[in-house]
């Protein structure tokens, strides 16, 4: 994560019906989601983060009305950290995630899973295109919009070890029709690996992220 809080006068409107994705699009995919059997973490923020985990928390509040999940939603903090936990959510969200190679089971007896390298040995999933509804234009757009408010400063998303979603973004915006994409990383071996994604906008993508600036350059 390389951005903090970034002030904004206008915040992207979500249709109701699409939250979820807009959910999906904000959490942190470092080296993978964690899947774990009882996991009730949704999702964590850094100290600079406190707004953007306010945003997150409205985005979950309405995700639970819309598919009427029975469940209390908890906000902790720890050393300026914070939490979202919820048993429910963590485990309706981690539905959706591709999990990656399985292994086993770790020492806690949950399966244990691998994206092929080393260092990433855990229990882990993966966003990926399959998660969204085929032909779902609005879905990308939600998605983009979740990433957009916690990874990117304008026409730069910016993201460290979470190739998966970065891969993500860069393909939802070229099918999204934004005329010049540029996907720029590192050897995805070595760790950390920051991740750079910067696009020209069209004019929709300029309305629905609230784009009031950006750069003509992306290369």
């Amino acid at each position: 994560m390389l951005f903090g809080d970034q002030p904004s006068q206008k915040v992207p409107d979500v249709p109701t019906s699409h939250t979820l994705y807009a959910v999906l699009g904000f959490l942190d995919e470092h080296f993978g989601r964690t899947i774990a059997k009882d996991a009730d973490v949704v999702e964590h923020f850094w100290v600079n983060e406190s707004q953007k985990a306010d945003l997150f928390e409205k985005y979950l509040n309405r995700l639970v009305k819309e598919y009427h999940l029975q469940t209390s939603l908890r906000r902790e903090v720890s050393e300026g950290h914070t939490y979202f936990v919820s048993t429910e959510l963590a485990q309706f969200i981690n539905s959706f995630y591709l999990k990656h190679y399985l292994t086993g089971t770790d020492s806690d007896g949950n399966p244990a899973y691998t994206t092929g390298r080393s260092i990433f040995q855990q229990n882990t999933g993966q966003i990926s295109a399959v998660a969204f509804p085929p032909g779902d234009r609005e879905a990308k757009i939600a998605y983009l919009i979740g990433a957009h408010q916690r990874y990117a400063e304008q026409n730069i998303f910016q993201i460290v070890n979470a190739y998966p979603k970065a891969q993500l973004i860069y393909q939802f915006l070229k099918e999204l029709g934004s005329p010049q994409v540029v996907f720029v990383y590192p050897d995805p071996d070595r760790a950390p690996c920051r991740l750079r994604v910067a696009f020209e906008p069209t004019q929709e993508l300029i309305e629905r992220l609230c784009l009031d600036a950006f750069s003509d350059r992306v290369t």
